[in-house]
């Protein structure tokens, strides 16, 4: 008989009571997911296959089982009595249009947003993969995902940062998402 006891397994034969209203067990690795309401528990991953002996109680939350190690199955365990671990990939809030055509003489901002759980990081690519490097002078990316490109004189034109095609991709630890492709066109 194991037991759990914040958030960690607990094989002694302690019987303090304890309760957990959710739990939610997220384990990358092997798609493992559980699910557990006070009442009862369903575990299910990847392989389709359930744990047959297992069982809880209203003041604690006792588990049965020979099918499955629970030292394994709960690392990562996260417990909570008012709400679940949410984990959400990144989504675009803004993401930005297919072209953008500016004056050498006024520059442009091109905005890109998302949001998931954890908040995703953004950044700017090359139509090749490589991140966009910050040229003060030319091209720069903001911290909230902006990608500014500066006024510039009609010298200091550079095809490579000014008729190029450009995306933007917003990670987070569930996973990456990438905008269209943005061709990029300064005129003077």
């Amino acid at each position: 008989m194991h037991r759990l006891r914040d958030n960690k397994l607990d094989a002694t034969n302690e019987n303090k009571p304890m309760q957990f209203k959710n739990y939610h067990f997220i384990r990358e690795k092997q798609n493992l997911a559980l699910n557990a309401q006070t009442s009862r528990i369903n575990h299910v991953y990847s392989s389709g296959n359930t744990i047959n002996q297992a069982s809880s109680h209203w003041e604690n939350t006792i588990i049965n089982s020979s099918t499955l190690t629970f030292a394994a199955a709960l690392e990562g365990c996260r417990t909570s009595s008012v709400a679940a671990f949410d984990t959400k990939g990144p989504v675009f809030i803004y993401e930005p249009p297919n072209q953008v055509d500016f004056s050498n003489m006024t520059g442009a901002r091109i905005e890109c947003t998302a949001h998931g759980n954890p908040q995703p990081s953004v950044q700017w690519l090359r139509a090749d993969g490589t991140q966009v490097v910050e040229i003060p002078s030319l091209v720069t990316v903001l911290e909230n995902g902006t990608l500014v490109f500066r006024p510039f004189r009609a010298e200091d034109y550079r095809q490579d940062i000014h008729a190029v095609v450009y995306k933007c991709a917003a990670t987070n630890a569930i996973g990456t998402i990438v905008s269209r492709d943005v061709k990029v066109r300064g005129v003077e």
